[in-house]
């Protein structure tokens, strides 16, 4: 295949490596097989609202990976070999249990025969625009690590490895919440009620970003002594790579909800164009940094950039679609996030600047400080009244309970 080729011939692998880095490609393959295998079985619980399950799920997938590291740590055989290894088994356990549920618990999900064409076509055609879309977000992810890799070699790519860790440990918070309300923006958009979902739209991508800002800023403003405790010695550019990624990652959650109220609809095909056209934007940009000689976090600056790009676009989308009003869209959702997050990042650029390294006790103590400014914040000017009586309430339900 072209990737085998591409990783023995074109990567920059240290000597003698190259062995496992065959073994790596060859069960990442597999473990990607098993991950769309999953899809339909995953989008069979969220279209069922069976939280509960997908909850769980969840879980296990945690638990394993805590098995993982375990049996890393005492593999006779090549960690990274190992951990390859290790990665495809839990995907294949996941995988295993997802189908037994769903044949034992949901009856409608089995292999049958479509009976009318005009199904079948409709469903290539929403799959051809979704597989292009997702091969866009790929070769734009992987095109960096590949960049990366050409001019800042394996070092390079550590650092940005330890940036998507972190990342990934707080997106996962964030990605329960809007998979949660997926349906429903779905469902609004079936049964066309617009007024309730132009509400779900933007109550979704504000709470969403700020369930994101409310982890990523207290581990923004103590990154040097979190990677430090985690890792000791840790790659070059590794704090600013993290804060870049986290920083693209906050504009995309705001095109959660947009993305899923526009496949909703149906009519992906000019949106799947564009938005891959200009996340591919990426790579030559990317490209243009490497050859400048700049930091590798010049890459990820520029990533997040083009996100902003994306929100834009999807916002004039979802106005041909469904007449989303933009600038409510402005006043009820940016609006407010910039009030709460402009003396944020302020005292994340005051830290860097004229603050001290962290021990353990100003990491608590600043950790505490933090999320007591940033509840305050997100109730003065984050949210409005009603938003504020229905949080009240459930903090209020929890307690009792």
């Amino acid at each position: 295949t072209i990737g085998l080729w591409f990783v023995n011939t074109q990567l920059v692998i240290p000597e003698g490596r190259m062995y496992a880095a065959n073994w790596v490609y060859q069960f990442s393959v597999i473990t990607c097989v098993i991950s769309i295998i999953r899809c339909p079985l995953n989008a069979a619980l969220i279209s069922y609202e069976r939280m509960g399950i997908y909850a769980y799920i969840g879980i296990l997938e945690a638990v394993l990976k805590l098995l993982v590291a375990y049996l890393l740590y005492i593999s006779p055989i090549d960690k990274l070999i190992s951990y390859a290894i290790l990665t495809f088994v839990s995907m294949f356990i996941v995988l295993v249990v997802n189908t037994i549920y769903a044949l034992k618990k949901l009856p409608e999900i089995k292999l049958v025969k479509v009976p009318d064409n005009k199904i079948m076509k409709d469903v290539v055609n929403f799959s051809k625009w979704t597989i292009f879309g997702s091969l866009a977000n790929v070769g734009m992810e992987q095109g960096l690590s590949i960049i990366v890799n050409f001019f800042y070699g394996v070092i390079g790519n550590a650092a940005v490895g330890v940036a998507n860790q972190v990342n990934s440990h707080i997106v996962g918070f964030v990605n329960n919440f809007q998979v949660a309300l997926n349906p429903q923006l779905t469902k609004n958009e079936a049964g066309k009620d617009r007024e309730r979902q132009y509400s779900l739209i933007h109550k979704s991508a504000k709470f969403s970003y700020f369930i994101m800002l409310f982890l990523a800023v207290p581990i923004i403003l103590n990154l040097d002594y979190i990677l430090y405790i985690w890792l000791g010695d840790y790659p070059p550019h590794t704090t600013s790579i993290c804060m870049f990624v986290i920083m693209g990652v906050l504009i995309e959650t705001l095109s959660g909800p947009l993305w899923v109220s526009i496949f909703a609809t149906g009519k992906i095909r000019t949106y799947q164009i564009v938005i891959s056209c200009i996340l591919l934007m990426n790579i030559p940009l990317a490209f243009i940094v490497g050859k400048a000689n700049l930091p590798p976090a010049g890459i990820y600056a520029i990533r997040a950039s083009i996100f902003i790009v994306a929100l834009i676009v999807r916002l004039i989308y979802l106005k041909r679609l469904i007449d989303l009003n933009i600038p409510q869209f402005v006043k009820k959702v940016i609006y407010p996030i910039a009030l709460v997050s402009l003396p944020l990042f302020a005292l994340i650029f005051v830290k860097y600047q004229y603050l001290p390294n962290t021990d353990l006790i100003s990491f608590l103590i600043e950790s505490m400080a933090i999320v007591l400014l940033e509840t305050v914040l997100m109730g003065l000017f984050g949210l409005n009244k009603s938003e504020r009586t229905f949080i009240s309430q459930i903090i209020l339900k929890k307690i009792k309970r």
